[in-house]
């Protein structure tokens, strides 16, 4: 059986969380625990109104118990050992929450992190804080008396959380704004475990919770913990070491993890946090012959979609789904999100299923086919693990730093080859393969073959050969639409080149006889500037006061 405390209730599933009942309807969310020595005892805290409420059977039926200040029922804690001792807030229960007493811990400030010892009935620690400081104290009797401990060496001593751990009652794990401390003597002393790292790295939330594994399920022990990884959305991740090093992150937009009996590990994540990618056809009349969905458990986006000329369709995006499906072995080493290419054949069936990813950041921006089936996609990394192929244009990268890629897939989805497009700041955002398979890459940032080097957020377009190992063409294109980006591409029958995108109001220039936007007067009158003609461009003006746009037209 699983518990669920939410804001509309308490809920309970007897099928590992395939489905859920409501077993209490309360609005305003609650607190709940459950008692490891009795798994039919579960109490529960309101939030709005600090009551108590008990239950003996499961949940099926529930009764008042003691009752505490408004929103004082967190974190609400049952001692492990099976003692039916509860603590909630500040205070503590010896007879599962019918009557509560003042934990009475000493220094100064309200309670701000406590963790029974499972491997003692009534030993309690406690940190008292007030500011930045935290006052860590041990009871081995139920609170009645206290023995002073030593709190972490940092400016920000006061805790966050604090767990021991389940097999060793002398290592303690303890959460704070600066990383995670980890005792090996009972709170004696602390040594810091990790802090803020570099942005590609997992980085641990040490506000939200933490759960230490038993021995049984880990050799080393360990730790699962929320934190961020390639992104803002928060991630689950598994460290053996209590938070040195990491495995790799799982899921999104996780708000709370819980270990359970069995080795077994528990998350819970708002509704609609994962996406999945799905693919339709339909006939000409608007009856859909097939529909699938394409993903794992996590999420799923696609960017882009071909069809070549067998009717074969081609579908790219990026994932950070670790189970998303896969016919042949990861291009890269695994990380934390990945570009997907998927073959869908004209009925539907995947035809193959490819994962390009590296250590860091791996984000599919756009894709090509030619007429032999090969796959061509672009995007920014800043892996160094990328799967980068030899004679290629680019095969380094300057480390943290994101740039560009173009990588090449044969028609089974071997890799034929792949580039960084440079060192660093390229950001490609559309490309096109011709009947010669060269492609042609737009994008932002510093173009590779470029002889004037503008600034990174200035447009491009470049040309490789087929092998893509050199330049064929390389166009700054700073001078017409500065500070905007491509988004497509498209060739004539001359082999010339159309790009299409966006560009700050106004572009710097439009060529003569093109379409234009209104004259540059009423323009910068808009802006409630003037004028001025003689900017260095034939029938350029600049607007001068307040802005500093540029504009078309005479003076």
């Amino acid at each position: 059986m699983i518990f669920s405390a939410g804001g509309a209730g308490i809920f309970k599933s007897t099928d590992s969380g395939q489905t859920w009942a409501t077993v209490y309807q309360t609005p305003g969310g609650s607190a709940l625990t459950i008692d490891p020595g009795n798994h039919l005892r579960l109490a529960a805290v309101l939030a709005k109104t600090g009551a108590v409420i008990r239950s003996i059977d499961g949940g099926q039926t529930w009764t008042n118990g003691g009752t505490l200040c408004q929103y004082c029922g967190r974190p609400l804690l049952a001692d492990p050992t099976g003692s039916g001792a509860l603590i909630a807030g500040g205070s503590i229960s010896r007879d599962w929450g019918l009557t509560f007493q003042p934990l009475n811990a000493p220094g100064p400030g309200a309670p701000v992190a406590i963790a029974f010892d499972p491997s003692h009935a009534g030993w309690i620690y406690v940190d008292s804080g007030t500011g930045t400081l935290g006052h860590l104290a041990l009871s081995t009797d139920f609170g009645a008396t206290w023995t002073p401990k030593t709190s972490p060496p940092t400016s920000f001593s006061a805790m966050l959380g604090l767990q021991v751990d389940p097999d060793q009652p002398n290592v303690l794990v303890s959460a704070n704004p600066d990383g995670f401390y980890k005792s090996s003597d009972g709170a004696n002393s602390w040594t810091r475990q990790t802090g803020p790292g570099p942005f590609t790295t997992f980085f641990p939330e040490t506000h939200d919770p933490f759960a230490l594994v038993s021995h049984k399920c880990s050799a080393t022990g360990g730790m699962f913990a929320i934190g961020s990884a390639t992104g803002p959305t928060f991630h689950i991740d598994f460290s053996p070491d209590y938070g040195i090093t990491w495995m790799t992150p799982q899921l999104s937009g996780i708000t709370s993890v819980s270990t359970g009996p069995g080795c077994t590990a528990y998350v819970t994540r708002p509704a609609g946090t994962s996406t999945d990618a799905f693919l339709a056809k339909v006939s000409s009349n608007g009856t859909v012959q097939w529909a699938t969905y394409l993903g794992g458990s996590d999420n799923d986006v696609p960017i882009a979609l071909a069809v070549d000329a067998q009717g074969n369709a081609y579908v790219t995006g990026n994932t950070t789904s670790q189970d998303f499906p896969m016919t042949v072995p990861l291009l890269g080493v695994k990380g934390q999100q990945y570009g997907f290419v998927t073959k869908f054949s004209p009925d539907g069936a995947i035809a193959w299923s490819a994962l390009i990813g590296g250590e860091g950041a791996n984000i599919v921006s756009a894709m090509a086919v030619d007429s032999s089936a090969s796959v061509y996609i672009a995007g920014r990394t800043n892996s160094a693990g990328f799967p980068i192929t030899p004679g290629v244009l680019s095969t380094s990268i300057v480390p943290g730093e994101y740039t560009g890629f173009l990588l090449k897939l044969g028609s089974d989805a071997g890799l034929g080859y792949s580039t960084y497009l440079g060192p660093a700041n390229i950001s490609p955002t559309a490309i096109l393969v011709d009947s010669n398979h060269q492609v042609s890459i737009a994008g932002v940032g510093i173009p590779p073959g470029s002889v004037q080097q503008s600034a990174g957020i200035a447009p491009f377009v470049v040309k490789l050969d087929p092998s893509a190992s050199s330049v064929i063409l390389s166009a700054d294109l700073s001078g017409v639409a500065y500070g905007g980006a491509p988004s497509a591409l498209a060739m004539d029958a001359d082999g010339n080149l159309l790009v299409f995108g966006s560009t700050p109001d106004p572009p710097v220039f439009a060529t003569p006889g093109a379409y234009s936007s209104p004259p540059v007067a009423t323009h910068c009158q808009s802006y409630g500037v003037r004028a001025v003609a003689g900017c260095g461009i034939p029938g350029q003006a600049q607007c001068l006061g307040l802005s500093a746009y540029l504009c078309r037209g005479g003076g």
